[in-house]
């Protein structure tokens, strides 16, 4: 009893870290991200928007080691240069944050 006990926390570890790492936002450069049309950048600040939520809902319980919250702040950093982005179009981001409550 107690080792398929051990073997299910262990796979239900391994299972919390693959489902993780599942999806990544791609982080786009500048250069690429001048290059999207109106709706390709208010879909990809959805989705940024989303990975960042769910990346702090996550890691609220766990907390981040040095890689991923390396890899959060490069998910901000690029939240902001598309909103930058946005701004300069004078397009209105969508309500994400609302949306997810």
């Amino acid at each position: 009893m107690k080792r398929i006990f051990f073997i299910l926390i262990i796979f239900c570890l391994l299972a919390t870290f693959v489902l993780a790492a599942i999806y990544e936002v791609k982080i786009l450069t500048d250069e690429e991200i001048r290059k999207l049309s109106n709706d390709a950048i208010v879909a990809v600040y959805t989705d940024a928007m989303i990975e960042r939520e769910a990346t702090k809902t996550f890691y609220a319980k766990a907390g981040f080691t040095p890689k991923e919250y390396d890899s959060y702040r490069t998910l901000l950093t690029f939240v902001v240069r598309l909103r930058k982005e946005m701004a300069a179009r004078e397009i209105e981001p969508p309500p994400v944050e609302e949306w997810l409550k």
